[in-house]
């Protein structure tokens, strides 16, 4: 099986015959949001290759880095280089967190924020080819 995307602020790695990509935008953690309405996240730039992750609002150290693709997995690492994040891209709006092979992310009031295989959804990116889909149906229908 092939899968070939056009996607424009894309990177990517190809590693048999697929296409691993993350897109520009914030991917935010699934059912993690708190009473005060915070959840982790993680944007990127991929242009810059750079990436900003919260997980801990009280903190005010500031996850910020690079990134880069290897295999299948985005490993996010801090400009000072302290800290490194991996991902397990799982399709191309959603990334999962691999614990074993990152730092902690355990917040100043002792939590765990973000437990192993934690889901995070680029819901911009996922809207955006919703609404391409649609559009190119409409177009269809009315041709």
């Amino acid at each position: 099986m092939t899968l070939s995307l056009l996607c424009t602020g894309c990177t990517n790695k190809i590693l048999n015959e697929l296409i691993f990509i993350v897109t520009d935008g914030v991917y935010t953690m699934e059912s993690a949001e708190d009473e005060a309405g915070y959840a982790p996240s993680i944007s990127f730039d991929t242009k810059e290759k750079t990436f900003v992750f919260s997980y801990d609002f009280l903190s005010s150290y500031s996850n910020y880095g690079t990134y880069l693709i290897q295999d299948d997995e985005v490993i996010a690492t801090t400009s000072d280089g302290k800290y490194t994040y991996t991902f397990k891209i799982v399709d191309d709006d959603t990334i999962s967190f691999v614990e074993e092979k990152s730092d902690s992310t355990t917040t100043v009031e002792g939590i765990r924020a973000v437990p192993d295989e934690a889901i995070f959804v680029n819901l911009i990116f996922k809207h955006d080819v919703s609404e391409s889909i649609l559009s190119q149906k409409m177009q269809r229908k009315f041709l």
